[in-house]
């Protein structure tokens, strides 16, 4: 899996999390959940072709780049559209999640996703392995729907 990471610093998460450990020593189900709510979030964001802001790690997300003018030639004449990321569909199919006691993944083994997602100097980054404000506040309410279930 590609490794593009964003650590939650959220407190109230954080706290709640702690509290479910301590009630239980099984967080594989929850983590699982958590892995699936941000696999889901990262499919919207190739739906809207934007990620939904405001952003956990800052900033409000918004519209990906417009493709530049040499990419959209280039496609026309290979007889390619698409939308942006999505040309062969390879990058979406390939995002998956895994998850353990402790952690909730989401990537890809796309080596060339750090770039669609962060940028380069001659390509406009187009985030799509974001953690959305919103996307916090669901994992929040499953972390607390799982301590009300014990």
């Amino acid at each position: 899996m590609i490794d593009i990471r964003t650590d939650l610093e959220n407190r109230e998460l954080m706290n709640a999390l702690n509290r479910l450990r301590s009630k239980t020593s099984n967080m594989r189900p929850v983590m699982a959940e958590i892995a699936e709510t941000l696999r889901s979030s990262v499919e919207e964001n190739f739906a809207r072709e934007s990620s939904r802001g405001p952003l956990v790690s800052g900033g409000n997300g918004g519209v990906w780049a417009a493709l530049a003018p040499n990419t959209v030639k280039n496609r026309e004449r290979l007889g390619k559209s698409g939308r942006k990321l999505q040309v062969t569909g390879q990058l979406l199919a390939s995002i998956s999640t895994q998850s353990t006691q402790s952690e909730a993944l989401v990537g890809t083994n796309k080596k060339y996703a750090r770039y669609l997602n962060d940028g380069t100097k001659k390509m406009p980054a187009r985030p799509f392995m974001v953690i959305q404000q919103a996307d916090l506040q669901e994992i929040q309410q499953t972390v607390n729907e799982y301590l009300l279930g014990l």
